[in-house]
């Protein structure tokens, strides 16, 4: 084991050891970025935790709504206004069973989706 100086960083310099080609740094002296980094860290969620929190009691406690859903759920229902409009101008037989078929597919999804 040998002792070198450490001139990585130009601003100071520190004694560290060498073993084998490999560089020990003395276990007193630590890293006075990492405990930036952690206290940071902490910091980050701590507001992530009550920004959730807001937002649960702003909503009264319910849990928000995904918007994919939604988003399909409405799409749904688009689709059973058009299909219906369609269903009151068809004077075909065949053509309305076909329709009044999908309107109940339609509504199958919208019960399975919940919203």
């Amino acid at each position: 084991m040998k002792q070198v100086e450490d001139v990585s960083a130009p601003s100071h310099s520190r004694i560290v050891y060498e073993v084998e080609g490999a560089v020990l740094y003395p276990k007193d002296m630590g890293d006075s970025g990492e405990g930036l980094v952690d206290a940071e860290a902490r910091i980050q969620e701590q507001m992530e935790e009550r920004e959730a929190d807001r937002r649960r009691r702003a909503n009264g406690g319910q849990p928000t709504v995904d918007p994919e859903r939604l988003r399909e759920v409405e799409s749904l229902k688009l689709a059973r206004t058009e299909l219906t409009r369609q269903a009151t101008a068809t004077t075909h037989p065949v053509r309305k069973q076909q329709i009044n078929a999908a309107i109940a597919e339609i509504d199958r999804r919208i019960g399975s989706l919940g919203l």
